[in-house]
């Protein structure tokens, strides 16, 4: 129900800036929702919590560092986000 753009595929056009409109981005892995919160991964070597219902940009992970292509997952377990990276390192996030 977000807001796209275009075609093959479409992109959501609500993030700033738009969702897989950077050269090479495309999304990892299933999303994971809390609190009406959409937490995915892309190959921005990011983490992105969007507002379930608007599509919006919530939050976005720092840079995992040098040498890391992408980030995988995400999983909620209790109060935290996790996912993995390319680098080998696991990051944790608190909710």
């Amino acid at each position: 129900a977000w807001a796209t753009a275009g075609t093959n595929p479409p992109k959501y056009t609500v993030p700033v800036p738009p969702m897989y409109t950077t050269p090479g981005e495309a999304g990892l892995s299933s999303p994971a929702i809390v609190n009406d919160v959409v937490f995915i991964a892309t190959t921005k070597s990011r983490l992105y919590a969007l507002c379930a219902a608007t599509g919006l940009c919530l939050w976005a992970s720092p840079p995992p560092g040098a040498g890391t292509f992408y980030m995988m997952g995400p999983a909620i377990y209790g109060k935290y986000v996790v996912a993995g990276s390319s680098n080998g390192r696991l990051y944790i996030y608190s909710l």
